[in-house]
């Protein structure tokens, strides 16, 4: 897996990569040293300067995350349970709005990135200004 951490674990430009250790190994030739991650756990992430501030501020984040609750969950399903909850609120008001509306398939909204468009596009310069 490989995910940007912004929005969830850190500040932005900080990258967190899972690999499986039997797929290290299969680099292409043409493939850069600091993105053949064999390299790189060979190196125990150090192979170049690691941003330190960033994977600081990740640590912070994972100690909150671990500290969440809501309901009976804890942690990361804690946490999912409350981006639930406040993704279906914005959804149900866009969806019932008379000023706002959502072009998205309720099958494929995201629960982080909910986007919204005027139904009166004559409105938009004047609404963006």
């Amino acid at each position: 897996a490989f995910g940007g951490a912004q929005k969830n674990l850190g500040p932005a430009g900080l990258t967190l990569v899972v690999v499986r250790e039997d797929l290290l190994g299969h680099a292409l030739p043409v493939c850069p040293s600091a993105f053949d991650y064999k390299v790189v756990a060979d190196n125990q992430s150090m192979f170049n300067t690691p941003p330190t501030w960033g994977i600081y501020i990740a640590g912070l984040t994972f100690q909150w995350l671990k500290r969440q609750r809501e309901g009976g969950l804890s942690g990361v399903a804690a946490m999912e349970a409350r981006n639930v909850a406040k993704a279906r609120l914005l959804y149900n008001f866009i969806d019932q709005s008379q000023f706002y509306v959502n072009k998205v398939s309720p099958n494929a909204r995201s629960r982080m990135n909910i986007p919204f468009f005027l139904r009166d596009e004559s409105r938009n310069d004047a609404f963006l200004a």
